[in-house]
């Protein structure tokens, strides 16, 4: 329209060509006359044009302007849907959309008008790499958000409701990271420092000494601790390297107060959070002390910023309402309860959230019986109101803030204090600090697993997703939260191929990498044996355990736990076996129950020696009836199974004697081990089919009537009389009565 008017001004005539095209122009920079940036004179403008046209024609207008997207702008507007975040301005929700793509993509405009409806939000800004250029717009239909303000500090230009900018010498890292602190400077809405704050923050006092600050560093794995008078008043910070130095020179017993240092950034709780935005971010600020009426009441430190949801609760990708999968995944009194769970909170002034494998379990559609809940707040608290209310028998566990209730039909459902922790070496139990959903979240061990559901008020069954879980989830990828949970918690590695094999996921590239850095530096010799020994044993209950331990052969973690061996083909062949026989003895519907997860273990063991195989048995704490079983089958291989092949048919007597002294567990272990004899399958199954369950026709006291002594005579007569039981020579209890009196008088 200003080119325009300045053509008019100097009397410049325009061509039909020239006409058509300025109204192409005009039609595709309003957005088809729908942009909030519209003026009337860009109406009376088009009216000019339209009117000093010879053909008053203007369909060919749609043939220029798309209105349909090609399959690559569908596609890559569905990984900028995926991929977006979320803010809150105060006059309306804004979307900030990312993606990559290695080829160009056009008219990127018109997917970030199309994401405008999409997503329901009053802005979108779309950051995109295509090629070796980035590309940042926006798109805006409120007139009390400009886009413009968004792409003018990087030198572009445009309407309040259309900009952008191309972004020629910067990475798409790089970019990102400048475009977001632009929009949250831009738009976001105020909010104060309590929302975000950690309010445990291990501090130490004034009177305290170098050496038990050092311990405490220690212990909670912090760099820098402040430092508090009697009465909580902030007086400094010291760092691990200061106190180190300190220590090393001798000075331990020196007060920390004498080093601290005293320039610290303090703001008070009900400050806005871009001030701590600024201390960190721009002031190079390691974190920022907050206080509550000049004491300490928490703390933000750089990862709390990057962590902090970009919308006023949580950073939801694509924000998802899951409370009807939830109802149908439920059920009845299941699902009541849980809703309760939630209005209890929300009476307490809490806030309740489903977490974990329920929330993985809901989005795979696969079904889960494990319900954990955590509360921002007091999860006991709202653990002992729920037992009342629903008539659960409530059991608390203070150490870690935790309560389960059980109730009568046998559903429990976990309920926790939202927390943090940290670990004081590799492998050891983690310390627990009080924090809010989003740091509990932080504390798991993969992003699948890192996603929570609402169950207050009206966000009841909204997801909430900080660490991209739900892409990762879609993906089948595993992903750590962050790079040294392998190293704080080993079993983390053990937990992932456990994921890996049930979901068949993979690792991602990151995450693989860690993996192996923490197999080079021994991370699982930091496990105790008992840790170890649960890992394993919930692999085995896994469906197909094998797939776990051939992946973990694959990846060194088997020769990692047990140096020296490997998970074989023959092993793999076994573990299958194993799964068919236990099936096969499940249908069979016998009362006697069997050590399943030992008939595994006997597998995992079966290349190893005596001495090597006694060795784990004490490491992993296994039961003495473990290593009876181990014992019973290097004895049965050793002395007993070569009968099998010395003679070509076996009486049930003989077969009697063959697996007599044996286990359950250790005969079906033996049936998978040598399922390649159809013979000994055939000795085994009539042994525990048949056999097994015959009954003694007479007892002692029959044959001390007849006049036998006590000792080895009696009990060799029994065992003659049982023996013609199960070889159908003697079939009631009168035949055997008549045959030891035959035996008596003889």
């Amino acid at each position: 329209s200003i080119l325009l008017e300045e053509i008019r001004k100097q009397g410049i005539a325009l061509e039909e060509t020239h006409i058509r095209l300025f109204l192409l122009g005009l039609y595709e920079d309003t957005g088809f006359f729908s942009y909030i940036s519209l003026h009337e004179a860009d109406v009376r403008t088009f009216a000019d044009l339209f009117g000093q046209l010879k053909e008053k024609d203007i369909s060919y207008l749609s043939r220029y302007l798309v209105t349909d997207l090609t399959a690559e702008q569908l596609s890559i507007m569905d990984d900028l849907a995926k991929q977006s975040s979320y803010l809150d301005t105060g006059n309306g929700k804004i979307a900030f959309c990312t993606a990559e793509r290695e080829e160009y993509v056009s008219n990127i405009s018109f997917v970030a008008q199309r994401l405008l409806v999409i997503l329901a939000v009053e802005a979108v800004f779309v950051l995109v790499r295509l090629g070796k250029t980035v590309y940042f717009l926006a798109r805006s239909r409120n007139r009390l958000i400009d886009v413009r303000e968004s792409v003018a500090p990087l030198g572009g230009g445009g309407h309040p409701s259309a900009a952008y900018v191309a972004l020629k010498e910067i990475s798409y890292v790089d970019a990102r990271e400048k475009v977001y602190d632009i929009i949250i400077q831009s738009y976001k809405k105020e909010r104060p420092l309590r929302e975000i704050m950690n309010p445990d923050v291990v501090s130490s006092t004034e009177e305290e000494t170098i050496a038990q600050v050092r311990e405490k560093m220690l212990a909670y794995n912090h760099s820098k601790i402040p430092v508090t008078d009697g009465r909580g008043s902030i007086l400094g910070m010291i760092t691990q390297k200061e106190v180190n130095r300190l220590y090393q020179h001798g000075f331990g017993h020196f007060m920390v107060s004498d080093y601290m240092d005293r320039e610290v950034p303090v703001l008070a709780e009900n400050e806005d959070i871009l001030k701590a935005r600024e201390e960190i971010l721009e002031k190079r600020k390691s974190m920022v002390l907050v206080s509550r009426d000049g004491a300490l009441a928490g703390i933000i430190t750089k990862n709390d910023l990057l962590l902090m949801d970009f919308l006023g609760e949580g950073q939801k990708r694509n924000i998802r309402n899951l409370s009807s999968d939830i109802k149908y995944s439920l059920k009845g009194a299941n699902y009541k309860r849980v809703h309760a769970a939630g209005e209890i909170a929300d009476s307490l002034g809490y806030r309740a959230y489903v977490v974990g494998g329920f929330v993985r379990d809901l989005l795979l559609k696969r079904t889960t019986y494990d319900i954990d809940l955590v509360v921002e707040g007091s999860g006991v608290e709202v653990a002992r109101a729920l037992g009342e209310k629903e008539q659960g028998k409530v059991i608390v566990h203070r150490k870690f803030q935790t309560a389960t209730v059980l109730f009568a039909d046998g559903f429990k459902m976990d309920i926790a204090t939202a927390r943090s922790e940290t670990y004081s070496r590799p492998g050891a139990l983690p310390v627990v600090m009080r924090s809010p959903l989003k740091y509990d979240l932080y504390r798991r061990d993969f992003t699948m697993n890192a996603m929570a559901i609402s169950l207050s008020g009206e966000s009841f069954g909204d997801l909430y997703d900080f660490f991209g879980g739900y892409d990762d989830l879609k993906k089948g990828v595993l992903k750590v939260l962050h790079t040294i949970s392998f190293i704080e918690d080993p079993s983390r590695i053990l937990r992932g191929v456990r994921f890996a094999s049930r979901f068949d996921f993979s690792f991602g590239k990151q995450t693989l990498g860690l993996l192996k850095n923490a197999l080079e530096m021994k991370a699982l010799r930091y496990l105790s044996g008992r840790r170890v020994k649960d890992e394993l044993f919930l692999i085995f209950d896994e469906d197909y355990p094998e797939n776990a331990f051939s992946l973990m052969e694959e990846l060194g973690i088997f020769s990692a736990l047990f140096p020296g061996f490997h998970f074989t083909k023959e092993k793999v062949k076994i573990f299958r076996e194993i799964r068919h026989t236990i099936h096969w003895y499940r249908l069979l519907y016998f009362k006697k129950k069997i050590h399943e997860r030992f008939l595994y273990l006997m597998a995992l063991f079966s290349d190893m020696g005596q001495d090597m195989r006694r060795e784990c048995t004490e490491k992993l704490e296994l039961t003495k009836r473990f290593q009876i079983f181990t014992d019973q089958v290097e004895s049965f291989v050793r002395e007993r199974y070569k009968t099998i092949h010395v003679k070509r048919f076996l009486k049930k007597s003989e077969i009697y004697d063959l697996f007599r002294h044996l286990e359950l567990d250790v005969i079906l272990y033996l049936m998978a081990a040598y399922a390649h004899n159809e013979r000994f399958q055939q000795y085994a199954s009539l042994y525990i089919m048949e056999i097994s369950r015959k009954r003694q026709l007479v007892n002692g006291n029959d044959l001390k009537d007849k006049g036998f002594k006590r000792g080895e005579e009696l009990r060799k007569v029994l065992e003659t009389i049982h023996k013609m039981h199960i070889d159908g020579e003697i079939k009631t209890r009168e035949e055997a009565l008549r045959y030891l009196k035959r035996l008596a008088t003889s």
